[in-house]
C-alpha cells in the first residue's frame, strides 16, 4: 500500500500538471475557482483541507450549460487530463465538467 500524498505533494503535482502546453486537440477539465483557492492553501500549509469538489453544481445550469457571466480565474481554473485525473483520484469528483479549448489568436 502507498502512503497518502502530503498536502504540498499535492499541489506540487498539480501545479505541475497545469503548466503543461495547451495543445488544441485536448479536452481541458474546469474547476471551480473557489475550490482551487482553498486547495491552494491547504497545500501551503494555510488552511484547511478543500473538501469535495463538485464541478456541475457549480459551474452549470440545470441544462448543463455554463452559467451565464462566467469568466475564467474569477469563476474556474482548467487543468489537462493529467490533473483532472489526480482530482479524482484525491477527490472523488461525481462528473467533469470538460471543453475543448478555443483556438487562441497565436495558435492559428
Amino acid at each position: 500500500m502507498t502512503r497518502p500524498l502530503s498536502p504540498s505533494e499535492q499541489g506540487n503535482l498539480l501545479r505541475s500538471a497545469m503548466l503543461q502546453r495547451l495543445h488544441l486537440d485536448q479536452t481541458v477539465y474546469l474547476i471551480p475557482t473557489k475550490w482551487f483557492n482553498t486547495f491552494t492553501r491547504w497545500t501551503a500549509g494555510a488552511g484547511a483541507a478543500p473538501g469535495p469538489i463538485d464541478p456541475q453544481a457549480t459551474l452549470l445550469d440545470s441544462e448543463g450549460v455554463l452559467f451565464d457571466g462566467l469568466v475564467e480565474d474569477r469563476d474556474w481554473v482548467f487543468v489537462h487530463q493529467q490533473g483532472w485525473e489526480m482530482i479524482k483520484e484525491w477527490y472523488l469528483p461525481p462528473l467533469p465538467v470538460s471543453r475543448s479549448p478555443l483556438p487562441f489568436p497565436w495558435d492559428i
